[in-house]
């Protein structure tokens, strides 16, 4: 764990990853220092080598707001390289005793955000992380889905739940201990998965009730995108985290089992039609070891025996489907 001394009196960290987002990162700023507070804290920036102008706004910012924003300008891309932007540029430079994160796409819509979770982790040593619910903007559409934590799932979140289901519990609402902070693999496709497994795993969190964020969906991120090399390599990515903390966190032998039908469901007809026939055996033989549970299991299971042959048809069937899902507009 990364174990930071609060420096001149900040409180509060917030990270901010950027790359290439011009368009959005004015209002990602605006949200971010216009919090009202009766604490220090500083924005730590870091700009991934952006090509599109964002530079030259994170300059303005920084020369208008000298005292809160810290950024950093690559001259090389560094998430291209398999470094995690937030682990290696800006977690080891915080001074805070709490971290807010919040990517250069997402923004902040209430200015007493910081000042509230600062609130009820101060009141409440024993708790580590405070979530908020948060507004989704499909950038395609202009449309808003509000109020997104519905379910218990997202309300009382627990390592199991979101270990199988991999729910979105919106990192850009997250506040939590700096001290708190595990090491998560530079290779995570999704370092914040990583993180929230492990404070739900080994601490205590809160949920607070109030929208308090927007998290963008864009027609091309890592988590959403139309791409099958993309989507499928974020996949397995995301099992990959899995297996990691479920070998960390000393998980039994049903939730790895459990975790594993989830996921290999998911992915399946994705790795058919990437071919990637060596994952397709180690599922046939997961599938064959254990009992299957339901149609699907046992439909995939047969026609996993078949995936050099189904290959071609499941590559042009997913290519079809997608074009016909942006024709129609529909979200991904």
């Amino acid at each position: 764990m990364l174990v930071m001394a609060a420096e001149n009196n900040i409180l509060v960290s917030v990270c901010c990853a950027v790359y290439n987002q011009a368009q959005f990162i004015r209002q990602t700023l605006d949200g971010i220092v216009s919090q009202k507070t009766n604490f220090k804290f500083e924005v730590l920036v870091n700009d991934d080598c952006s090509t599109d102008g964002t530079t030259d706004i994170i300059k303005e910012y920084e020369e208008k707001y000298s005292d809160l924003i810290k950024p950093i300008y690559h001259s090389e891309n560094q998430y291209s390289k398999g470094i995690s932007v937030n682990y290696v540029n800006n977690f080891n430079r915080v001074k805070g005793k709490y971290i807010a994160l919040c990517e250069g796409d997402d923004y902040w819509i209430d200015e007493g955000k910081l000042q509230m979770q600062v609130d009820f982790l101060e009141n409440n040593p024993d708790y580590s992380l405070t979530y908020t619910d948060y507004k989704t903007y499909f950038q395609k559409n202009g449309s808003f889905r509000p109020n997104n934590f519905w379910r218990d799932n997202f309300l009382h979140p627990t390592f199991r739940l979101h270990l199988i289901h991999t729910m979105y519990l919106a990192p850009c609402s997250w506040l939590f201990k700096t001290a708190d902070l595990p090491q998560i693999p530079s290779d995570a496709v999704d370092g914040t998965y990583g993180i929230m497994l492990f404070f739900l795993a080994s601490k205590k969190v809160k949920y607070i009730d109030k929208v308090t964020c927007v998290y963008r969906v864009l027609g091309e991120s890592a988590s959403h995108t139309p791409t099958l090399k993309k989507k499928y390599d974020f996949l397995r990515g995301l099992i990959k985290t899995q297996d990691e903390c479920m070998v960390l966190y000393g998980a039994n032998l049903e939730l790895v089992t459990e975790v594993h039908y989830h996921m290999y469901n998911r992915v399946f007809k994705l790795a058919v039609a990437r071919g990637d026939f060596q994952f397709i055996k180690l599922m046939r033989e997961f599938w064959s070891k254990n009992t299957c549970r339901n149609t699907s299991d046992r439909v995939y299971y047969f026609l996993s025996h078949f995936s050099h042959i189904l290959h071609p048809f499941f590559y042009c069937a997913y290519n079809i489907k997608t074009s016909v899902k942006q024709m129609l507009g529909v979200k991904d």
